[in-house]
């Protein structure tokens, strides 16, 4: 078995690491340009040589490879802390006023607002975010003043010291393309839109769904993440600000998945004035 053959070629390789080999597949002897990059998840495989060009994954466990982790540590001494967050929270339905504005706001129906959990902090004037995994748990709370505050930011994140994946404003479970973006209302904001102007849009091969960074960082737990959720193609939909990071990322995660593709944003996703100009943006 190919798979079997890779994982041996693979057995000294750190985390992290790249090696060169003889391809199992074309069986090229005189030229070594067979790539093989281990990751915590597994091995990533490409051929670069132009008559054969396989590439791929090979899911891997702890006990089959013998090396350790070499990637970076965490700075400062003892186990990472939780900010926990005890203000009290509201259902937002009995501040209607707050949850109109929302609606107008970023273009979302009260109902996606609702089932979303979002709710509101009266002692803070903010709103508060469920952080929720792939599988629908909750694993935190991010809050987002209504009004930003001097000497502040106007964002807070309280997500479980465990937890080091993305938002997802759904179950991810069969999904086959993944829109990346920076916030959850965005997140929130590309799926509902997709989900209003599906019936007048062509039929689509692929499944999508969204998923916010909360922030711009793509670090391997979240690509790993991606990985074993099935994802194959990604769309990069960062602020109009962070584009060139949004390449950046293209440049450094593309070889894991079959397309890693970027959209210049002309606004936020949360920010557009119409659907069909957010949607035509990220070009589904």
């Amino acid at each position: 078995m190919v798979r079997e053959q890779i994982k041996l070629l693979a057995l000294d390789l750190a985390i992290d690491e790249t090696e060169t080999f003889t391809c199992p597949f074309c069986q090229a002897k005189h030229e070594k340009k067979f790539y093989v990059t281990r990751i915590y998840a597994g091995l990533l495989y490409q051929c670069k040589r132009a008559s054969c060009g396989a590439k791929g994954f090979v899911p891997t466990t702890v006990s089959e490879l013998t090396a350790k982790w070499t990637g970076p540590k965490r700075k400062g001494k003892g186990p990472k802390k939780t900010k926990v967050f005890k203000d009290k929270t509201v259902d937002i339905r009995q501040y209607k006023h707050i949850l109109y504005y929302l609606c107008a706001k970023y273009k979302l129906n009260r109902s996606t607002i609702v089932d979303q959990g979002w709710k509101y902090v009266p002692n803070r004037k903010a709103i508060w975010f469920p952080v929720r995994c792939p599988y629908g748990y909750e694993h935190g709370c991010v809050i987002r003043y209504l009004r930003k505050r001097e000497g502040s930011t106007k964002a807070i994140s309280y997500v479980d010291a465990g937890y080091d994946g993305m938002h997802f404003p759904v179950s991810a479970i069969g999904q086959t393309t993944a829109i990346i973006v920076e916030d959850i209302v965005s997140a929130t904001r590309s799926l509902d839109s997709i989900r209003r102007l599906r019936s007048n849009l062509q039929p689509r091969k692929r499944s999508l769904i969204t998923c916010a960074l909360m922030g711009t960082n793509f670090n391997e737990p979240r690509v790993e993440q991606l990985i074993k959720l099935g994802i194959r193609d990604i769309i990069v939909a960062l602020d109009p600000d962070a584009t060139a990071v949004g390449y950046g990322l293209k440049r450094k995660w593309n070889l894991y998945f079959n397309s890693v593709s970027v959209k210049p944003m002309k606004y936020d996703p949360k920010d557009y004035p119409k659907d069909d100009n957010l949607l035509e943006d990220l070009g589904v």
